[in-house]
């Protein structure tokens, strides 16, 4: 799921990229993994990827750093709709931005 070429810097502003609607589209792939996430204790490399390519990685990280630089209460939406598919997923999610708004 690339971004678009409107906006500076190659990609989409925030506000045209709808990360909700993206985390809904994904979360049946990701509630199909949640039974192989508990056993591996870990993401498998497809949702990841995916993840990745979404651009759930990068909601918290300034956009002058190429993140989506969203709001708390964005992502705390987004996180929320992942979770509900699978909480192991969305910790990890989270877990992984906590760094990214002390970037800023």
């Amino acid at each position: 799921m690339a971004t678009s070429d409107k906006g500076g810097g190659g990609r989409c502003p925030p506000d045209e990229i709808d990360y909700l609607a993206r985390a809904c589209a994904l979360a049946p792939r990701i509630a199909a993994a949640a039974d192989a996430i508990e056993a591996q204790r870990e993401l498998p490399r497809e949702l990841r990827t995916a993840l990745i390519e979404a651009g759930f990685y990068r909601l918290l990280l300034p956009l002058s750093l190429g993140g989506a630089e969203l709001l708390p209460a964005a992502f705390v939406r987004v996180i929320e709709t992942i979770a509900k598919a699978d909480a192991s997923t969305a910790w990890s999610l989270n877990q992984a931005s906590g760094c990214s708004m002390t970037a800023a």
